[in-house]
């Protein structure tokens, strides 16, 4: 690839990371369908159904709150880390981050993404970090899985940039509270820009 060419793609990649930043929305519903393995008393593995359901039920009872005053969304560029699939509130403001989705393009750890020829589809594998402890999360300073993520970007007629996201993301869940460790892979994607 010469020279010209990967400065093209850059710009296109900036031009789309600036359209994105001037505009709203960040936010995006998701739904997910996944398993969570655990041993269990005699040692055998159980299959528990994982979903954006569970997790917003989850994070309801640890924060005391109505699960229908909160919502699992994904935020698009939460961070100069990467993305983040959060728990909000009715007014969109975070009220727990669940994952982070980070260093799926970072040349200082030589990682890059892969990119289409018009920059309108990024692919990547990004860290998952899980940030905080629950029934499905385990705090850790490092990467306690991966994902293979695709965000598509479109633009619709009234000129606003819009993303759909998808993934396979997988992570460990330290032994916490009694219970052993937890294997759990899901596939999400987005749908609507929230709320």
């Amino acid at each position: 690839m010469n020279v010209t060419k990967v400065l093209g793609l850059t710009g296109c990649a900036i031009f789309w990371h600036i359209t994105l930043l001037a505009q709203s929305p960040y936010l995006y519903h998701l739904t997910m369908q996944g398993t969570c393995y655990q041993t269990n008393g005699s040692g055998n593995f159980v299959a528990t159904p994982l979903n954006e359901k569970v997790l917003v039920e989850d994070a309801a009872r640890s924060g005391n709150v109505s699960p229908s005053s909160i919502s699992l969304v994904y935020h698009l560029q939460s961070s100069g880390l990467g993305d983040t699939i959060d728990i909000v509130d009715t007014n969109g403001a975070t009220v727990v981050n669940l994952f982070g989705l980070y260093f799926g393009d970072d040349a200082s750890l030589g990682r890059s993404a892969a990119t289409n020829s018009d920059s309108t589809e990024i692919r990547r594998l990004d860290y998952v970090y899980t940030q905080r402890n629950s029934t499905y999360t385990s705090f850790n300073s490092h990467s306690m899985g991966s994902a293979f993520t695709v965000k598509r970007f479109i633009i619709a007629t009234n000129g606003v940039t819009q993303a759909t996201i998808e993934a396979q993301m997988s992570w460990i869940v330290n032994p916490q509270g009694g219970n052993g460790t937890k294997l759990c892979t899901v596939n999400f994607n987005t749908t609507t820009p929230y709320p």
